[in-house]
């Protein structure tokens, strides 16, 4: 066995914690068993290309109605692309959270939850791409002035409920989101046991 600190987690933070900040994972004796350590590769890689699409999102919401057709174009390449790396790493993640083997019915409810929400941003992310990349060839822009924002908003909103789910999943398995609010002050470090 030998110990690897996660120094992703100082880099890039699991959580997104809106009007809080960022959050990282640690588990409450500091190391991860490879069941957990296993659980939490997968969903911070998941994460990870959800941030995307969050910041994607993020740069929708201003007011663009006066924008140049250029920068919704660039707007709608970005929001395409972000969706369509999340749905491709999306299918990695759902078994690793399946294959899971908890004790109790608290982890195995929130499990279960989990998985179900995991269909809805499938679903999501596929409908994002599905709307938005006849966009990004320039179809319609009077569409993507008019719905865009709210079309964002709501995959936007889906990401969130999967991060609520995820959080209170992995604090059902003792792997605990602790929030980054402080600036300049280091994450708490990690390890991760692999056998």
């Amino acid at each position: 066995m030998r110990p690897i600190t996660a120094l992703a987690l100082v880099a890039a933070p699991l959580f997104a914690v809106p009007a809080q900040g960022q959050a990282v994972l640690s588990h409450q004796s500091g190391t991860l068993d490879s069941a957990r350590a296993e659980v939490f590769d997968a969903v911070s890689v998941l994460h990870d290309s959800l941030q995307s699409v969050l910041g994607a999102t993020a740069r929708l919401q201003r007011d663009h109605s006066a924008q140049s057709d250029s920068w919704l174009l660039s707007r709608a390449r970005a929001m395409t692309g972000a969706c369509e790396r999340s749905l491709r790493t999306l299918p990695r993640t759902r078994p690793v959270i399946a294959a899971g083997r908890w004790d109790g019915a608290y982890p195995r409810q929130k499990q279960a939850r989990l998985l179900e929400t995991l269909e809805r941003l499938a679903t999501t992310l596929e409908d994002c791409v599905t709307r938005w990349k006849p966009r990004t060839r320039g179809e319609n822009l009077a569409d993507l002035r008019d719905r865009g924002r709210s079309d964002a908003r709501e995959v936007r909103d889906t990401i969130l409920e999967y991060e609520r789910d995820l959080t209170v999943f992995l604090k059902s398995i003792d792997i605990q989101g602790v929030p980054r609010t402080g600036r300049g002050v280091p994450a708490p470090k990690s390890s991760v046991e692999k056998r």
